[in-house]
């Protein structure tokens, strides 16, 4: 699933903002950072997906078993990715801890003339649980729905779906570089795109433009 945020600055005067995408999670405190597009643990602004997954064993293992499914972020390719926050404790101040807190923002920072408008995209995916019967029947086992989504979440960092944008819309996006005007998305993304446990509301805070 797709979202995207446009802002408008109505003011006289330039702008910087802060904006926090995020929400619950819903994997309570066995939250489990699965993989990242560095390759560690760790989610950073340096990041262009993440994958989480709930960790019934509470032992905050990676590999695996997903016990609810894998929910995965695609948040941008560019640096205005500023910090990643704890969305129910102010994530413009306070930092996402990781392991065990289900509440993550992604917090980008944004610079707005008087007048501009400029958009936020974000991809969102969520797999199926593993060691479970799906709702086509389907019984994944351990680690093969975090192998799926990893494969698929990079695939759309590196490839965003923008084709049912016009040239004016894609040219707003702030958080892709140059955004395609068509890439086909695979069928194997687009079957299982589906709503996820994030949620789309964004917060902003404005600051003072610095001279």
């Amino acid at each position: 699933m797709r979202y995207i945020d446009t802002f408008t600055n109505t003011s006289n005067s330039a702008l910087n903002l802060l904006v926090a995408w995020g929400g619950d999670l819903g994997s309570d405190g066995i939250t489990t950072v699965a993989a990242t597009a560095s390759g560690d643990l760790t989610i950073g602004t340096n990041d262009t997906w993440a994958l989480t997954i709930e960790d019934d064993g509470g032992l905050f293992n990676p590999a695996g078993p997903a016990t609810d499914p894998p929910v995965g972020y695609v948040v941008g390719n560019n640096s205005i990715l500023s910090s990643i926050g704890d969305y129910d404790s102010n994530p413009f101040v306070n930092s996402w801890p990781g392991n065990g807190n289900e509440d993550l923002a992604f917090v980008y920072n944004l610079s707005l003339q008087a007048g501009q408008s400029t958009s936020l995209a974000y991809f969102l995916y969520r797999g199926l649980q593993e060691n479970n019967t799906g709702p086509l029947g389907q019984q994944p086992t351990t680690g093969q729905e975090i192998a799926l989504a990893q494969t698929v979440l990079a695939n759309l960092a590196q490839n965003p779906n923008f084709s049912d944008l016009t040239p004016q819309q894609r040219g707003m996006i702030a958080n892709f570089t140059t955004p395609a005007a068509t890439v086909p998305e695979p069928a194997s993304t687009l079957g299982l795109l589906a709503v996820g446990a994030i949620g789309a509301t964004s917060a902003l805070k404005r600051k003072n433009k610095q001279n």
